[in-house]
């Protein structure tokens, strides 16, 4: 079964309001359009496959820096989730996740 497209566009709007445009990564705001939200961990692996539409998932990076995080070595990879879920620590970040995880 394949993953829903509907709930994917929630999740990924929903990640960037929360995200306010900025870039988690450079700290630049941009153009909603011009973000991405990134699934932290990645949804096209199975073994991840139910964190797809979690909140708690999902950060907010510009373009070039998406593209920098998409093609990185396993070893970076794990560095850079460490981070992100470091992030996913902060009160009102929580806060948002908790309040809006059942809109999408």
């Amino acid at each position: 079964m394949g993953l829903n497209e509907y709930k994917l566009t929630r999740w990924s709007r929903l990640v960037k309001v929360r995200d306010k445009g900025l870039c988690y990564m450079c700290e630049n705001k941009h153009i909603i359009y011009e973000m991405n939200s990134h699934h932290i961990y990645p949804k096209g692996d199975p073994y991840y496959v139910d964190r797809a539409y979690d909140l708690d998932n999902g950060i907010t990076l510009c373009w070039r820096c998406h593209r920098k995080i998409v093609h990185i070595s396993w070893e970076n990879w794990r560095k850079f989730v460490a981070m992100f879920r470091n992030r996913m620590r902060n009160r009102e970040i929580r806060t948002f996740n908790e309040e809006n995880q059942n809109r999408i």
